[in-house]
């Protein structure tokens, strides 16, 4: 004669693993209870009040073209850097505002359609290089002068590695 089923171990572990979370994300709702007792907040700034303009905003957008930078680095320098020691590389680089002048080695888009440059120490048949995000669409006009082979400086934030050395905010000098 067979046990019922109830009194079979798999039966409770199986209550314990599955059929007991399922029902605590229904009962429980999984919400996050923190906006409870807020009050909405206003889109539109009451009669009386002015909006406030953080300061900061207006000048980071022009720091960046007017600031110098905190490493001068050719391409060429910057791959050779991380190629041999990546650690030390970002602890010379990384999230520092650094000016790189390289050979243009590609101008497209990204997989998700951002436009980017990249720059080279020269080698047509090198993998790695340096890959420059545009700071803003200005920065990215300047990019449609430019083509494969060109000389050029951009200063940006290097983001460390990830298949290539990754700037972000760029500007082209």
């Amino acid at each position: 004669m067979k046990k019922p089923i109830f009194k079979r171990w798999w039966f409770w572990v199986l209550i314990v693993f599955v059929v007991i979370p399922v029902l605590g994300g229904f009962i429980g709702g999984g919400g996050d209870d923190s906006t409870v007792d807020q009050p909405i907040a206003s889109e539109e700034p009451a009669i009386d009040e002015e909006p406030v303009v953080d300061p900061t905003v207006a000048e980071t957008e022009t720091e960046i073209t007017e600031e110098e930078a905190e490493v001068i680095v050719t391409a060429e320098q910057l791959l050779a850097d991380y190629e041999s020691n990546e650690l030390k590389a970002d602890q010379l680089y990384k999230y520092k505002l650094v000016e790189i002048t390289g050979i243009v080695g590609d101008i497209g888009k990204d997989i998700l359609d951002d436009p980017y440059l990249t720059l080279t120490n020269g080698d047509e048949y090198a993998i790695i290089s340096v890959q420059c995000y545009f700071k803003n669409a200005d920065e990215e006009a300047k990019a449609i002068d430019l083509a494969k082979g060109d000389q050029t400086t951009v200063l940006g934030t290097v983001d460390g590695s990830s298949f290539n050395i990754v700037v972000n905010d760029c500007v082209i000098k």
